[in-house]
């Protein structure tokens, strides 16, 4: 119910000044995908390479920083991670950037296929 009341506020607001008051992200992975490149700070090409870090941070938190800084990632992003870990639990990330990184449907040459790839993707 507060989700609905603070999209209600964006709503008056925009329509007194005609701007939208917070960053607009895209819907559905793209705009998690956004969220999580935003949180970051890396450019959306880098977000492939962060993926074990948001994944399994624990395995990797002695390795170097996928940001290029030279420090240990536990002392670099690692800490990020740990923020969002915090607010929306590990098994949420995991399972968000599982969803993100997974194939788009793509559309199959057999006639019969078809049908099943629109059935599953939509």
């Amino acid at each position: 119910m507060a989700h609905l009341a603070v999209f209600f506020n964006h709503q008056l607001l925009f329509d007194v000044s005609g701007k939208w008051p917070v960053p607009a992200r895209g819907h559905g992975r793209h705009g998690y995908r956004e969220f999580l490149v935003e949180k970051l700070g890396i450019s959306p090409q880098e977000f492939s390479s962060f993926v074990p870090l948001l994944v399994d941070g624990a395995r990797v938190a002695y390795l170097p920083c996928p940001c290029g800084s030279g420090k240990q990632a536990k002392r670099c992003h690692l800490i990020v991670v740990h923020e969002l870990i915090s607010k929306i639990g590990r098994a949420n990330l995991r399972e968000q950037v599982a969803w993100i990184i997974e194939e788009p449907c793509a559309e199959t040459p057999v006639a019969s296929s078809v049908a099943t790839a629109e059935a599953k993707c939509g």
